[in-house]
């Protein structure tokens, strides 16, 4: 009989620990409103991006569109209102080989260029009212109200991301050959300080997959996703083999968040090479890689809601303390391509998504909020 009350208690102390924990996490939701969408030209019904790489707003609210097809940053006013571009496009050439031959002439000294040429933009960083661009080679520094400052060179070519630290050191994430570490620390004057930060080891089950293609491992193994959090000096890299994110600063690897079962990922099923003018990257079968959010001091990880191989939706997990609360299912009429969230208060913030429509690029803008 004692036996039997102890099991018996034991059941129902599990019971009321998982009421506890379905509590807490069905009180902390996520709601998502559309406010409007951003990306077609009010005078003549035209849309104003080609192809958006990547999106940010200023400490004011002002939103910041980057077209890499363009060539260009187009600003916003804080109620999406078009300002102004900022950077001059290269001749709109966006062709790999291209690039390269007129970068080689640039050096040589038979072409003459403007110094605010941008020839593959790639990412944005605000910070102490400068905008950052992230080119082909280098960095291009404009303060917010499009005024050219300078450049600062780089260590080869194509890197994928960029932050600026509180030092006001820059940050570049890069496939170098002769290095195996993934960011690289530079001065304002374009000298490399030092390198950190490991490549993801990859699986042997994908061992096999792209070895008939120029994709090398450390391509490979490079994080799908990267978010810096200036708080704590914290990067969050999301594995491109499985569901993981790594929590690294510059000494080390700090934490990793592994999959929880109930959020479905879909790991690579192949490696195919790019098309013409596109940049080496997995090919993805029914899966859409995985977004990382700071917002109101938590992690926000936007994963695809997919059924029958038709995406529905996201996933978006909920993470305080790289420990997760919730998991909310929200409607987004696609998978972002890219996301940036801005808070209001302790609860709501501003997200803005990069979405694809029939082929047009928009910015939508939605208010998040914690229920």
């Amino acid at each position: 009989m004692l036996k039997k009350a102890i099991v018996n208690f034991i059941v129902v102390l599990i019971l009321l620990i998982s009421l506890c924990c379905g509590s807490v996490y069905a009180l902390q939701k996520i709601k998502i409103d559309k406010i409007l969408s951003v990306g077609i030209n009010k005078q003549n019904n035209q849309n104003e991006f080609i192809s958006i790489e990547d999106i940010k707003t200023d400490d004011y609210g002002n939103l910041y569109v980057l077209d890499s097809k363009r060539q260009l940053v187009l600003k916003y006013d804080a109620s999406c209102n078009f300002v102004k571009t900022i950077g001059k496009p290269s001749l709109n050439i966006t062709n790999k080989e291209e690039i390269k031959n007129k970068l080689a002439s640039i050096k040589a000294g038979q072409i003459k260029v403007n110094k605010e040429y941008l020839y593959n933009p790639l990412k944005l960083f605000l910070k102490n009212d400068k905008l950052y661009i992230l080119d082909l080679d280098k960095v291009s520094v404009y303060s917010i109200n499009g005024e050219f400052i300078k450049n600062v060179k780089l260590i080869g070519l194509f890197p994928r991301d960029i932050h600026i630290n509180n030092n006001n050191e820059i940050v570049v994430a890069q496939v170098l050959e002769y290095s195996n570490n993934i960011f690289h620390v530079y001065d304002e004057n374009g000298n490399l300080i030092r390198s950190f930060g490991d490549y993801f080891e990859i699986p042997n089950k994908y061992k096999l997959l792209g070895q008939n293609t120029t994709i090398s491992n450390k391509q490979r193994g490079f994080p799908i996703s990267i978010k810096y959090f200036s708080e704590t000096e914290k990067l969050y890299l999301m594995n491109p083999f499985e569901y993981e994110i790594r929590v690294i600063n510059e000494d080390g690897i700090v934490n990793n968040i592994k999959n929880e079962k109930n959020v479905r990922y879909y790991p690579p099923q192949g490696i195919s090479q790019p098309l013409e003018g596109q940049r080496e990257a997995w090919a993805i079968a029914y899966m859409a890689a995985p977004k990382i959010l700071m917002m109101n001091g938590r992690i926000l990880v936007f994963t695809p809601k997919i059924i029958n191989k038709v995406n529905i939706g996201c996933w978006v997990e909920i993470y305080n303390n790289e420990r997760r609360e919730a998991v909310s299912a929200v409607d987004l009429k696609s998978y972002p391509a890219c996301i940036f969230g801005r808070s209001i208060n302790s609860n709501e913030g501003e997200l803005y998504c990069i979405e694809i429509d029939n082929g047009s690029y928009f910015v939508g803008k939605y208010l998040i909020k914690m229920l």
